[in-house]
């Protein structure tokens, strides 16, 4: 029993130790970290400009929007997306308008068909429901567990 409790004194004494100085290690650290100074960098220099490989392609024909060219008009290209050059319509050309015309109003008929389906269906629908709840009050009624607060509620 002795030697147990002298082992585990041991051991809590060296655990103790070796906290008193990884504490005192990490306050060593910090008080080196406070007492240095750090040095302002300065700022960069910008890179160096590279030169333009395509200085003898910026003027002409072939230009760019890009192209900085002083006082020399920039042509801006402009491709519809079936590739037609010059669109006249907010980037597409008149037989690229046709064609979403004809596919929005192919959609739009498609539709109407649909909502009249729907309708007609709903319609028979509120019928037989209207009905249903005719029966319903009537039947309420015939039992006498009828109240004026659930005929409004039915």
């Amino acid at each position: 029993m002795v030697n147990k409790q002298n082992q585990t004194n041991k051991e809590l004494v060296s655990k103790a130790n070796r906290l008193k100085f990884e504490s005192e290690k990490i306050f060593a650290l910090n008080k080196k970290a406070q007492d240095t100074v750090v040095p302002t960098s300065k700022p960069r220099p910008p890179p160096s400009k590279e030169p333009n490989l395509f200085a003898e392609f910026s003027s002409g024909p072939l230009s760019s929007t890009t192209a900085s060219s002083k006082g020399a008009p920039t042509y801006q290209m402009k491709i519809c997306a079936c590739g037609e050059p010059d669109p006249q319509f907010k980037g597409y050309c008149e037989n690229c308008v046709k064609k979403l015309k004809a596919k929005f109003d192919k959609l739009l008929e498609r539709f109407n068909k649909s909502k009249t389906e729907y309708d007609s269906f709903n319609s028979q629908d509120i019928g037989k429901a209207d009905e249903k709840l005719k029966l319903l009050k009537n039947k309420m009624a015939q039992y006498g567990a009828i109240d004026m607060s659930m005929v409004d509620v039915v």
